[in-house]
């Protein structure tokens, strides 16, 4: 950690770990670089190691387009918590998350 930079302490519950996580590991970058791109509003998460994100190896190299912002997120979010009733709004974020991912790649 740069000597500049400053300890932010954030808590999540397990099942939210879990899902940044698998997120993080998906898009090759750290947990916490995730959490970074996603606080100060980057498009797209900066890789922090060499290694291709998992989704590669899997599916063609993603294109760039179409391109999602945060505002789009939060859209699709709040229009599938309006279609379904009962789910958890983190499960919710996550499926809204992995579609994204799957559009976009």
């Amino acid at each position: 950690m740069s000597e500049k930079m400053k300890r932010l302490e954030i808590r999540f519950q397990p099942e939210e770990i879990e899902r940044l996580t698998e997120e993080a590991n998906d898009a090759g970058v750290s947990r916490s670089q995730l959490i970074r791109d996603r606080a100060l509003g980057v498009n797209e998460p900066r890789p922090t190691t060499t290694k291709p994100p998992s989704h590669v190896t899997k599916r063609k190299a993603p294109t760039g387009e179409p391109r999602f912002t945060p505002q789009t997120y939060n859209k699709a979010v709040e229009s599938a918590a309006m279609a379904v009733s009962g789910v958890p709004r983190a499960q919710i974020e996550h499926i809204v998350a992995r579609v994204i991912n799957s559009i976009a790649a």
